[in-house]
């Protein structure tokens, strides 16, 4: 056991300090002092500026971008210049598994690496408000405090951002390139028309709705809403793991 960790270890460092992944790191950066120097240039408080980038239509649409720009170079780095390594593995599961951890590892490190930079962004330009107070949205308030709905955002973004790049690697290693990049562009279409900020008194199963700033009739139905959703898409993801599994199509190289 502590071989393989040290195995992947030494893969998710070369990966890191590979140049191809350089590129993914410096965007990543650029888009992080953007969101915080120009989005929430109208907020004063510190925790609604800060939802207020990740409910930000632009913002989100190019952090998908990354997100899927990074799944698809750690997949291929791994495929590619690694083929000694997968040779040695014992079976296809083991290969699925590997890359299911890389990828969703190098995704939480981008999203750290982001969230970490927009903090300290924000901070420097001038967002220090830090007031705790209850959420209030265009129809009213919410019985939880700004801070609070802040930490459930981002973790809901974070969650459903994991899943859906798992889905994302299960569909690379199924059906490689070209259906991976049409996944991508479908996705990334779909916010610019999809991702619209409204008023909900029901539950709702719209993914590009959660990356916005709609607001619900209650907390309780927001929070509700979220967990069916992220039920839905972790048994996708999960059904997408057992047919690669077992699928003839995917080959180890």
């Amino acid at each position: 056991m502590k071989v393989k960790f040290h195995n992947e270890f030494q893969l998710m460092r070369y990966i890191l300090r590979n140049e191809r992944y350089r590129l993914v790191i410096f965007l990543s950066v650029i888009l992080a002092f953007y969101a915080a120097l120009v989005i929430p240039i109208a907020q004063e408080n510190y925790y609604e500026a800060l939802h207020q980038i990740y409910s930000w239509n632009t913002v989100v649409l190019f952090l998908f971008a990354l997100f899927f720009m990074n799944q698809w170079l750690v997949s291929s780095i791994i495929k590619n210049d690694f083929p000694f390594y997968i040779m040695r593995l014992k079976s296809k599961k083991e290969y699925i598994h590997l890359q299911a951890r890389l990828v969703f590892l190098s995704y939480a490190f981008q999203f750290l690496l982001i969230f970490g930079l927009i903090l300290i962004g924000l901070f420097i330009f001038q967002h220090r408000n830090f007031d705790i107070h209850p959420f209030y949205h265009f129809y009213g308030q919410y019985s939880v405090s700004n801070f609070i709905y802040c930490l459930f955002y981002l973790l809901r973004f974070f969650l459903f951002g994991g899943c859906l790049i798992l889905i994302t690697t299960f569909i690379y290693i199924l059906w490689k390139d070209i259906v991976t990049v049409l996944w991508n562009i479908l996705f990334l279409v779909c916010i610019l028309f999809f991702a619209k900020a409204t008023f909900q008194t029901s539950l709702i199963l719209n993914p590009w709705m959660f990356f916005t700033s709609t607001v619900f009739e209650s907390f309780f139905l927001e929070v509700f809403s979220s967990v069916v959703f992220l039920i839905i898409i972790t048994i996708i993801s999960f059904l997408l793991y057992k047919i690669a599994v077992h699928s003839k199509r995917v080959e180890i190289l």
